[in-house]
């Protein structure tokens, strides 16, 4: 065990020797600490909201943590969850230590990574005050909750990749009783829909309800954010203690289940590092799983010159099932859910598109780095085909567009049926939104026109949001200018177009991206 506690300890003190020894990486962490310092002080001078119904509060921590149990089971059973690192393996593996102890190692390795994720909570501490009357205790449960309950997540999707390594046939049938799960989920909420009030009541309802307590760790995690937001600490405690036992069940599981289980997590650990050592060359890797079905015929490539590129990407994308349902999907249907609920507290207002609007933005900046943008800018044969460099780029954005477009559906279906907007407002709302996907599209190719010699990730992705942020705000408040002399329909046109004339000039303006051929 001193040897496990001496690698832990180095493994810190060589980290801070990294950032003395480069300063420069300091920058990322230091604009990150002001944002989160801006943000927990930003409301000390006002009066606290009034604290109303818990319910909300309850639904939407029981909603955020089902998420990360889902996804971390999803990505569990198709590659793995990577506990340790390829130091790790490469030291610890060929060791003479315990392998219960290495597990704890990397056990107690994760949830130090999840404690650092968590410190990110301290952000929403003023939505918490302000619009529900909760203070810092609020803040400090929901940080224990969500580690713990991401320590069991990852322990039990790591069980069970171990379970269906061992036994492929099961793979398939948890995977269907994780998405029969979901659908059990959905008829819930249909059930307490039909049972009386509107789609919020009921969402409110079932996600809210107190016997979601009972729920092993995940239900434990939701009860310590309840339960500490009011104070009742002994009562946080208690189902501390319940999802500590929960952690130890997975972790004597995984050791009881197969002794040799270093095959199980050495997969996840090899792809993790494949992934890192890419993004320190500047070059793009794919973070999912490889996919290992039979190859299919399918009709030859269409396409002469620059269209060549999109129908090569459009064939690349309808490899994948599930192509037009994604997480930005979900982000088109969280902006809707999010009015309502904004509606629901504090009643009409006559801004609520723009609340709508700007919600859904803020998530799009985040899964916009996902776009296949820069992987296709990493092919060669984009850079030696004889076509306009315009027109190259233009395609290869051009899938991009046509998933937005798709979200877009999404956005406009779920904001009539949720919020009952007018037709002027539902038609205004709807291009606005349609837009945006075409200057998140573009803004990665000035990311890589502008920043592409830079290999610190972290400053890239910051400076991304700042570029993007500048390229949105104008037309966004020439918009709400506009709607409050006019009309909606003219905000939402008029910052449309603003970013349509964007994109296109960030288009023309990265032409000379593609002549750096080298």
């Amino acid at each position: 065990m001193k040897a496990l506690l001496y690698l832990l300890r180095k493994t810190i003190q060589n980290a801070l020797k990294e950032l003395v020894k480069k300063p420069v990486a300091l920058i990322p962490y230091l604009v990150i600490a002001g944002l989160l310092i801006f943000s927990a002080t930003m409301t000390s001078g006002e009066p606290a909201g009034e604290v109303r119904n818990l319910n909300a509060y309850a639904a939407i921590v029981n909603g955020v943590f089902l998420l990360i149990f889902c996804t971390s089971l999803l990505q569990g059973l198709k590659q793995g969850m990577a506990l340790f690192s390829m130091a790790d393996v490469n030291l610890l593996f060929t060791a003479p230590v315990n392998p219960r102890k290495i597990l704890i190692y990397g056990v107690v390795r994760q949830a130090g990574i999840l404690v650092l994720a968590s410190v990110c909570m301290l952000a929403q501490y003023p939505n918490l005050r302000m619009n529900c009357g909760l203070g810092g205790e609020a803040v400090a449960g929901l940080m224990i909750g969500y580690i713990l309950v991401g320590v069991f997540c990852q322990l039990f999707s790591a069980n069970l990749y171990a379970l269906c390594a061992a036994r492929p046939q099961w793979r398939k049938r948890i995977d269907a009783m994780l998405k029969g799960f979901m659908v059990l989920l959905a008829i819930g909420v249909v059930i307490f829909a039909m049972r009386g009030g509107d789609f919020v009541s009921a969402l409110v309802r079932f996600f809210g309800s107190d016997a979601w307590n009972y729920v092993p760790a995940l239900g434990f995690g939701r009860a310590i954010a309840l339960h500490s937001a009011v104070g009742q600490w002994g009562a946080a405690m208690v189902y501390v203690l319940l999802s500590l036992l929960c952690c130890g069940a997975m972790v004597l599981w995984l050791v009881r289940s197969d002794a040799d289980y270093y095959e199980d997590v050495l997969f996840a650990a090899e792809h993790a590092y494949n992934v890192k050592a890419a993004a320190k060359e500047g070059k793009v890797v794919s973070t999912g799983p490889v996919s290992k079905r039979v190859k299919r015929e399918l009709p030859p490539l269409r396409g002469h010159g620059a269209s060549a590129f999109f129908y090569r990407a459009m064939r690349e994308q309808s490899r994948k099932s599930l192509w037009l349902f994604s997480l930005s999907t979900i982000a088109a249907l969280a902006g809707p859910l999010f009015g309502m609920f904004m509606l629901r507290a504090e009643g009409p207002d006559p801004n609520w598109l723009w609340f709508v609007l700007f919600f859904s933005a803020y998530m799009l900046v985040f899964l916009s780095m996902t776009n296949s943008v820069p992987r296709e800018l990493t092919q060669h044969y984009l850079f030696v085909a004889p076509a306009r460099p315009v027109a190259k780029l233009a395609a290869i954005c051009a899938p991009q567009l046509i998933k937005h477009t798709s979200d877009t559906v999404v956005f406009l279906l779920a904001t009539a049926l949720l919020l009952h907007p007018s037709v002027s407002e539902l038609l205004g709302s709807g291009l606005f939104y349609l837009s945006l996907g075409a200057v998140f599209a573009s803004g990665m190719l000035l990311i890589e026109r502008l920043l592409g010699k830079l290999k610190n990730k972290m400053l890239i992705v910051l400076l991304y949001f700042t570029i993007l942020i500048l390229l949105v705000v104008p037309g966004a408040v020439a918009a709400i200018a506009i709607s409050g002399a006019l009309s909606v329909l003219a905000g939402c046109l008029l910052g449309a177009l603003w970013n349509v004339l964007a994109s296109l000039l960030i288009l023309f303006c990265c032409r000379g991206l593609l002549s750096a051929t080298a």
